[in-house]
């Protein structure tokens, strides 16, 4: 192993511990430098798993785990809400760009070809890039069976079930109870 990588890699840690206040300034090309991280991780996660001959559909989870595990692996070691739970469009992008590698080469490949590797790379950093520009989020789920109602909201608008299915409450039948 050369020894550069370790010396390198500790004085980026000794770097961001002492100068931390100010590296807050810097956030947006930290986000920068996560998408490109992002998406080049994914599209080669996906790349590797073709080489090692597993299905596609496998080939493009692999992609997505490499992409999203780096960003929320430093999430967690700065004790912070990993991005693919907090901040939308986190693993959206690298599912595309690892998609996009397995679907261009059919699904099964020798050696992924560099342009098919840039453009899958480019298209997650793009919708990576975007969701953060207009702070675009993944679709949320609706509150299942057992969420609670806001108990601050008036008895009028507060969801009700009836035969499984939620409805609002009206104000009628509100008033009457």
């Amino acid at each position: 192993m050369d020894w550069r990588y370790p010396v390198l890699a500790a004085a980026g840690g000794v770097i961001a511990f002492l100068f931390s206040p100010w590296l807050s300034r810097f956030a947006t090309p930290i986000d920068v430098l996560d998408a490109a991280g992002l998406s080049l991780f994914a599209v080669t996660g996906a790349a590797k798993a073709l080489e090692f001959g597993v299905g596609p559909v496998q080939a493009v989870i692999l992609g997505v785990v490499t992409g999203v595990g780096g960003g929320t692996l430093r999430d967690v070691l700065i004790e912070r809400v990993p991005s693919v739970l907090s901040s939308g469009l986190y693993a959206i992008p690298a599912l595309a760009g690892a998609a996009w590698v397995v679907i261009a080469v059919g699904g099964r490949a020798e050696q992924v070809w560099a342009p098919v590797a840039l453009v899958g790379a480019g298209a997650c950093f793009l919708i990576r890039m975007l969701g953060l520009r207009f702070d675009l989020d993944a679709p949320k789920p609706r509150s299942g069976p057992g969420a609670r109602a806001d108990p601050d909201a008036p008895a009028a608008v507060r969801p009700t079930r009836y035969w499984g299915r939620r409805v609002m409450a009206s104000t009628s039948r509100a008033a009457s109870s």
